[in-house]
């Protein structure tokens, strides 16, 4: 791997232990004249290595960066002892009370200001813990945010499928065997980034590094991920979230529904929604182009809301 994807000089990392007595672990890099901290939060399956090169950028725009490993992801606990690639759930509200716990915690507390950086499942943990939260962070940018699935059946046949399946005590089962494999499709194919370079850096960590490997979604993953984003589409959810917020939308995205996350920004009091052109999912692993544009809107979001 080029050394931009690399761990950044300075960079720590350490373990943090929520309220409920799990391990997580979360790293950051520092900088004496920082300006603010931005704390980075991962989507589905994503981990702190993944992000270096994005580290490295924000920390040299005049940020400290602070990052932790979502449960079950990254070398954070993992559900099953016995099965440390197993996908699963209980609920996302725990996630953005374990966010409030790291940066009430963790994050220094002193004069700067703190600003979310979250990518899609993290875009979606952003939303529920400035609703529980609201005085957290100074202002959010939220990457391709899971506000919607892009479903491949109905909603309500989705949803007969997983009472179907929890009745059966299936939770665990999921799609693909549940087990990490390799996935790097065809570069005109793939739904996650269509730059050369930047869309196998997920896989070549994991490959360097086994503990990193997270399997196929389970159906108790989707439950809640369902439930969750139910509860968010409740008029009066988004209306009340009054912290200013950036949404990133990709224009190909094949994965979270850019329809919701128009409708998002038009219902957040604060909101501002921009489409990036040629853009596939992850849009922080993007071609230079539009990664640079992203993150060049996402910091002068965030000076403006000093």
């Amino acid at each position: 791997m080029e050394t931009r994807f690399l761990q950044p000089e300075g960079f720590q990392f350490k373990q943090f232990v929520t309220p409920d007595g799990v391990m997580h672990r979360y790293g950051f890099l520092t900088r004496e004249d920082a300006k603010g901290n931005i704390v980075l939060l991962h989507g589905f399956t994503e981990f702190i290595e993944k992000f270096f090169e994005t580290i490295r950028d924000l920390h040299a725009a005049g940020y400290n960066v602070y990052t932790f490993d979502w449960r079950g992801q990254g070398k954070s606990k993992r559900w099953f002892d016995d099965n440390l690639e197993q996908v699963y759930h209980d609920g996302f509200d725990k996630d953005a009370q374990n966010l409030h716990y790291f940066v009430s915690v963790i994050v220094p507390q002193n004069d700067l200001p703190t600003y979310a950086l979250a990518h899609s499942m993290g875009g979606h943990i952003a939303l529920k813990t400035l609703k529980l939260y609201p005085h957290l962070f100074k202002a959010a940018a939220l990457s391709a945010p899971m506000v919607q699935f892009r479903l491949p059946m109905p909603k309500f046949l989705a949803w007969g499928i997983l009472k179907i399946v929890r009745a059966l005590k299936w939770q665990k089962k999921g799609f693909g065997g549940g087990s990490w494999r390799y996935k790097k499709p065809p570069i005109h194919k793939d739904p996650r980034s269509r730059d050369p370079v930047r869309r196998a850096v997920h896989y070549e960590w994991c490959e360097k590094d086994a503990e990193l490997r997270v399997g196929d979604v389970s159906f108790e993953w989707i439950y809640h991920a369902l439930k969750s984003i139910v509860e968010t589409e409740k008029k009066g959810f988004l209306e009340s979230i009054e912290t200013p917020v950036f949404i990133g939308m990709a224009e190909g995205d094949q994965i979270v529904d850019n329809r919701a996350s128009r409708r998002a920004v038009m219902r957040l009091p604060n909101g501002v929604g921009h489409e990036f052109h040629d853009s596939q999912h992850e849009i922080m692993m993007e071609r230079d182009i539009i990664r640079d544009e992203f993150l060049g809107k996402t910091l002068e979001f965030f000076e403006k809301n000093r």
